[in-house]
């Protein structure tokens, strides 16, 4: 199970916990995304942002071990804290550059 936590005081939290490995459980991981002094309509912070919150979700979720199913839990893992960490932003171009805003029909007149 996965989860966000919190968007507090300016750093993102995310959090994880056990992921799909039956044969044992994991603990807790917490690791924090400073967005202090980031502009989320710049794209060049936007995509600064993205990067560190994918490489904690990557830290946050790696079981250190190099076995193929947990290698595989562990992807699994860091692409829901990931997706669950940018959804919670709520930050369009944050979101858009995630690929999770939704299409917009525009009827023709």
């Amino acid at each position: 199970m996965i989860r966000l936590t919190a968007l507090l005081a300016g750093a993102l939290l995310v959090a994880t916990a056990a992921a799909a490995e039956p044969e044992r459980e994991r603990e807790p991981t917490e690791v924090r995304v400073s967005t202090a002094g980031v502009d989320f309509n710049n794209r060049e912070d936007v995509a600064r942002v993205y990067r560190r919150l994918n490489a904690a979700a990557q830290e946050a979720c790696d079981s250190g071990r190099s076995d193929w199913r947990s290698v595989e839990s562990d992807r699994a893992c860091a692409a829901k804290a990931l997706d669950q960490a940018v959804r919670a932003t709520h930050q369009p171009l944050l979101m858009a550059m995630h690929g999770v805003l939704p299409t917009i029909a525009v009827a023709a007149k």
